[in-house]
């Protein structure tokens, strides 16, 4: 996800620079982003060049809360096997560089749950102990999305999954390795999505910053996210 900065000089042409949740910084061509450099005070776009698809294999998809599952199955959720296209998010990237495949790393797991989940609880607390987590909170308006973020470098002990628990929750691990040209030294942390059509007020109160995310593309991503949702629900 890319949040709009600012307007700044890239190339000698003034663009919109945009943050993705790292603060790395970008500039977005045709709706789609790529990375910029900073050299002696200029920022320039980096020498990368793209084509093939790049997509992140055999990541396992879980889906808790499933209407018409008891209590006596073996498992509270529905595995899928898929593979994650990510050309569109990180187009532009050395054909040969294949980072990004490991940005769910060992844990290549994505957890989705229903509104009012009992199982919620017990999938967070496997990952309480990580270094950091990104909390994005959707909220569906009449005429769009408001998008609210809440960055930790470590997972506070107060945070109570539960308040979110009446919203749709995805949840995974994940890592800041995502090009060649990546921070070395990274740490996994958390990703939750929050995705409501309520209002998310109680829950998130002043501890959220609100984002842009009016551009048609979020829009669409998120339409998109919660339609799936509806539906599967």
């Amino acid at each position: 996800m890319y949040a709009r900065s600012h307007i700044d000089y890239v190339s000698g042409v003034r663009k919109y620079i945009y943050l993705d949740g790292n603060n790395k910084k970008y500039i977005k061509d045709k709706n789609k982003y790529y990375p910029i450099k900073k050299y002696r005070g200029v920022y320039s776009q980096k020498n990368i060049r793209g084509g093939a698809n790049k997509t992140i294999d055999n990541v396992e998809l879980r889906i808790y809360d499933i209407p018409g599952k008891t209590e006596e199955d073996t498992t509270p959720y529905i595995e899928f096997v898929i593979n994650i296209d990510v050309s569109d998010y990180i187009d532009g990237v050395d054909d040969d560089d294949i980072t990004y495949k490991s940005i769910l790393n060992d844990d290549k797991h994505i957890y989705v749950f229903n509104k009012y989940s009992i199982n919620i609880t017990d999938v967070y607390d496997k990952f309480k102990t990580l270094p950091g987590m990104n909390h994005f909170v959707i909220v569906k308006t009449d005429k769009s999305f408001k998008v609210y973020i809440k960055n930790n470098n470590s997972i506070p002990t107060n945070f109570d999954i539960t308040k979110f628990s009446k919203f749709y929750n995805i949840i995974y691990k994940r890592n800041n390795k995502i090009t060649k040209y990546s921070d070395d030294e990274l740490e996994d942390f958390l990703t939750i999505f929050s995705i409501t059509e309520d209002d998310a007020g109680d829950a998130i109160k002043n501890e959220y910053d609100e984002i842009d995310g009016t551009d048609e593309e979020y829009n669409t991503l998120y339409k998109s996210a919660l339609d799936k949702l509806n539906e599967l629900y």
